[in-house]
């Protein structure tokens, strides 16, 4: 009897986290974690699921048309919580506590930045390449314009190689980043940046 009560605590324990996570308070267990892991980055998999390995913006990259109506890349949007994003897009590969200064969960090519006090999501990067590559399609610059429209401005890196299109709309601001004339990467709120 005594060898088997180590393991009921351990049962106990683990089936608390999980209902703790799946009633909504994925936030308070990530707060948790992020406390007691000494590393950068966080490991539980009651937060992490190292197989969630598939695309997050194919919808987004086929349609881009879509970007700048809805500001809603694949079911995602800025201000939505963390246990929101993980309804719609299942756990995140990884967790950095402190990217840029903001919780940051990591998707294969996409990226969700939370406001920490407010466990809201700031901003949303996507990185383009990998996903161009699988879908067999990479717009160019003049395939982003003819299908979102013409920019509110051009941001131009002072290299000149790479330039953001800019898009603001009531729903908030969408930066493409364009290097040597194709899409690279999809950039949502504010620059985290600066």
């Amino acid at each position: 009897m005594s060898t088997a009560h180590p393991y009921l605590v351990v049962f106990v324990a683990l089936y608390c986290i999980r209902a703790f996570a799946a009633d909504g308070n994925f936030y308070r267990l990530f707060q948790s974690a992020a406390t007691n892991e000494r590393s950068m980055e966080i490991y539980s998999p009651h937060l992490v699921d190292t197989n969630n390995t598939g695309f997050k913006l194919t919808n987004a990259l086929l349609h881009l048309d879509a970007l700048k109506a809805d500001g809603e890349p694949s079911g995602i949007r800025l201000g939505m919580s963390m246990e929101e994003v993980v309804a719609q897009w299942g756990k995140p590969i990884g967790i950095d506590p402190q990217c840029l200064g903001y919780p940051h969960f990591i998707y294969r090519e996409a990226h969700v930045y939370f406001d920490k006090a407010s466990n809201s999501v700031k901003a949303i990067h996507g990185d383009v390449p990998d996903l161009a590559r699988t879908l067999g399609t990479w717009p160019t610059t003049e395939d982003c314009i003819r299908q979102i429209g013409t920019p509110s401005q051009r941001q131009y890196h002072a290299e000149g190689t790479h330039y953001y299109l800019v898009y603001e709309n009531p729903k908030g601001r969408m930066r493409l980043l364009c290097i040597s004339g194709k899409l690279t990467g999809i950039e949502w709120g504010p620059d985290l940046r600066k």
